[in-house]
């Protein structure tokens, strides 16, 4: 991250944005111009150097130049000179990293050029980064002894590929190390291993490692990757006379760490400062198609993905877009970071101008565009469609899909779950987007939002699916949807989604689904809207999913038995502030092990400590004005920024939310009842009288259970309700005008 410095001036700086790593930073140089002449850094880790702490040039000939973004006298042109500070005050240093932007045009395959140098004596040890040939070459030499560093061996990588063609790279470094001993009386064996990676522009490109095994009397170990007290030189270093052999070329953003960097934080590195500029997709585009404007935008999507280097957001205009290139194994391969948006008319200069439910934007599996009315994975003009209209894969985090309508996916195919974990498929599951980690300690993370999933077919599961490659563990999936309508899709052996997790293989599923609405789908065999199993195998237990349902509505749903819901050891499983009426059974969940609880939401037969009665709801599963639902809610389990519902209306009205996926609002509602807001009920809690104020006559006062038992029916304002246990009750009123309120009452 750049700082003001002074002209001819390098900065040593600690400021963090977004998630760039500051842990372990011992030394950062960048370089900006300003008034002044001295070369100095910033006190990053100043505690931690040894030596010299302001970083000095030798040499006169170097000068700033334009960095990777544009910005002028903001990179270090070195022209032969070389720049230097001290080392560090850390004993022992045994895994870093380096990081550095650099930009050349020298490949020369005689000399190595020394870019960045830190290689102590007596022994030598420590690391150099080289540029040979256009490739970056890393060393590692790292030393070892019994009482004291006597030894040393060298790790040596090669990246292989090219970074002298005149544009920018991001080079990342690391180093770690591991040590263990085993007693051969009276000597120790100790085995060591150092570990070197490259990365080049977030692409890991080169690694290896070293093993040694020295024996010693006493059973001690002494071993070091640098020696703390040597300088460290940029471009060059003291004795290095031949002119052959220095980086002359432009340098900026030098960071040094005392530990290995994750992966996350290495891509963090990469997109730091880079100004975040819209990629363009318009399939009806007709200029450049180079995705740098409306006029001049991609027409294929996955060109925008593959095209996205610095993961800028990637705006798509109302059309159709169907992947192409491998049949029906053709898909949307979603990459880490990228976040992509629909519904944009393709004249928007922000993100906020777009209207994702006017400009419809069709991610479609129907390769022919000749689908008919029949949704099932057998139907004759289906048979052309995608196994998978989106797949995330691999180790993705913070991936974005959000605005689109997803559409005429047949996931009808085979399986392969033996070989290779990365080859692995499900082709009869997640038909609109799949999910597949396949390396240990891989993760994913998406956000789904404000998309609509319909017509999608399987003949296992139609719309989502996750999946772990066999043979591999501890790996991580979290999905959120948000605001997402599931209509009109059919699965045969299976629901329209399913979550998957195994605790006894470390691999977990987490996120939750807030604001959703589910109708109108069809499992021929299970439960109609979502299936959740957790495996109990290899010593597992049911914590392998978590995940909840939040302010959502399943109705007029058709699975087997009426059911709406599976669960198989999942008691992670939490149905909040949500209804699920009209499926078509009093039974709507099925399950071998249940969930934990159901939290306050409205379930047809009261499964589950669910209130069983009737949300009167509207054909559009909008809230009744007189709807038990209304204001009924728990505030507390909605997530925070849920400001809106399902229909872009504020999420809460008269200050308490509403069960299920839309809040009623009198002021836009059609109908003449009156808002809750009208009527005053005290004191509640209550210990055993209800109040009732009113400024119109009320005809009648309801009663109810949670469980949707009738308890009490009067004209009267007040309720004397001292013979009724504890816990909590709906109270329903009418005015003579046929004005309808709900409230919950709490009896102490």
């Amino acid at each position: 991250m750049k700082l003001r410095l002074l002209l001819a001036t390098l900065l040593f700086s600690v400021l963090s944005w977004s998630q760039v790593p500051t842990n372990g930073l011992v030394k950062e140089y960048n370089f900006i111009a300003g008034p002044g002449v001295q070369l100095t850094d910033s006190n990053v880790q100043k505690t931690l150097h040894s030596g010299t702490v302001n970083l000095t040039r030798n040499g006169l000939n170097g000068s700033l130049t334009e960095d990777r973004n544009g910005n002028s006298n903001s990179a270090m042109f070195l022209n032969g000179d070389y720049l230097y500070s001290g080392g560090t005050e850390q004993t022992y240093v045994n895994e870093y990293t380096i990081s550095f932007w650099m930009k050349s045009s020298t490949i020369d395959n005689i000399n190595s050029k020394f870019i960045i140098h830190q290689k102590g004596s007596s022994p030598q040890r420590g690391f150099s980064v080289e540029l040979y040939n256009g490739q970056i070459r890393f060393y590692n030499v790292f030393g070892y002894g019994n009482t004291s560093v006597t030894d040393i061996s060298t790790v040596f990588v090669n990246s292989n590929t090219n970074v002298a063609d005149g544009n920018w790279h991001h080079v990342v470094c690391a180093v770690n190390s591991t040590a263990t001993s085993t007693v051969f009386s009276p000597y120790v064996a100790w085995t060591i291993n150092y570990y070197s990676k490259v990365y080049i522009d977030n692409v890991l490109v080169g690694n290896a490692n070293q093993t040694v095994v020295p024996s010693y009397t006493s059973g001690q170990l002494v071993r070091e990757a640098i020696n703390r007290n040597q300088p460290l030189y940029i471009g060059s270093y003291p004795g290095n006379t031949t002119a052959a052999q220095k980086y002359t070329d432009i340098i900026d953003q030098v960071k040094y760490y005392e530990r290995e960097l994750s992966v996350p934080e290495i891509e963090e590195l990469f997109y730091e400062e880079h100004p975040q500029n819209p990629i363009f997709v318009n399939v009806n585009a007709a200029g450049n198609n180079d995705g740098t404007s409306w006029g001049n935008a991609f027409t294929n999507l996955q060109t925008a993905i593959n095209n996205n280097i610095y993961k800028d957001d990637i705006w798509v205009a109302a059309g159709t877009y169907t992947p192409s290139g491998n049949g029906r194994n053709s898909t949307f391969l979603i990459s880490s970071r990228v976040k992509i948006y629909g519904g944009f008319n393709g004249t928007e200069s922000l993100l906020e101008e777009r209207d994702f439910k006017n400009n419809i934007t069709v991610l479609s599996g129907d390769v022919n565009e000749n689908d008919n009315a029949v949704i099932l994975p057998t139907e004759s003009n289906r048979s052309e469609n995608l196994y998978h209209i989106v797949t995330v894969k691999g180790n993705l985090s913070e991936a974005i899909i959000d605005g689109f309508t997803f559409s005429g996916a047949n996931a009808n195919g085979t399986t392969l779950i033996s070989g290779t974990p990365s080859s692995q498929y499900l082709n009869n599951r997640g038909g609109a987007i799949f999910l597949h980690t396949y390396a240990t300690n891989a993760n994913i993370k998406l956000n789904v939002e404000n998309c609509i999933f319909e017509k999608n077919s399987a003949s296992d599961t139609s719309v989502y699916a996750n999946w772990f490659s066999s043979g591999v563990t501890d790996m991580n999936h979290e999905v959120n949807f948000k605001n997402c309508i599931f209509k009109n899709n059919y699965s045969a052996q299976n629901s329209q989604l399913l979550f998957i997790g195994s605790s006894g293989f470390n691999e977990f599923h987490t996120g939750n689904l807030v604001n959703c609405l589910f109708h109108n789908n069809t499992s021929l065999s299970s439960a109609s809207s979502i299936y959740f199993f957790t495996s109990t195998a290899n010593g597992g237990n049911n914590t392998g999913i978590n995940i909840e349902l939040i302010n959502s509505t399943f109705a007029s749903n058709s699975g087997v038995s009426g059911n709406v819901m599976r669960f198989d050891n999942s008691p992670r499983v939490a149905i909040k502030n949500s209804i699920v009426y009209g499926n078509g059974s009093s039974s709507p969940f099925l399950g071998v092990s249940y969930f934990s609880a159901v939290y306050n939401s409205i379930v047809q037969g009261g499964q589950f400590s669910g209130i069983n009665i009737d949300p009167l709801l509207n054909t559009d599963y909008s809230l009744q004005a007189s709807s038990p639902a209304i204001n009924t809610g728990d505030n507390a389990a909605l997530p925070a920024n849920t400001n809106f519902d399902l229909a872009g209306n504020a999420r809460i009205v008269n200050t308490t939310v509403d069960i299920g996926v839309y809040e009623f609002d009198a002021a836009l509602s059609n109908s003449s009842f009156t808002s809750f807001d009208e009527f005053t009920v005290y004191p509640n809690p209550t210990s055993g009288e209800i109040n009732i104020q009113s400024q119109v006559e009320i005809n009648k006062v309801i009663l109810y259970s949670l469980d949707g038992r009738k308890l009490l029916e009067t004209e009267n304002k007040f309720l004397q309700v001292t013979h009724l246990p504890a816990g909590m009750y709906l109270l329903t009123l009418e005015t003579r005008n046929g004005a309808k309120g709900s409230q919950k009452i709490i009896k102490k």
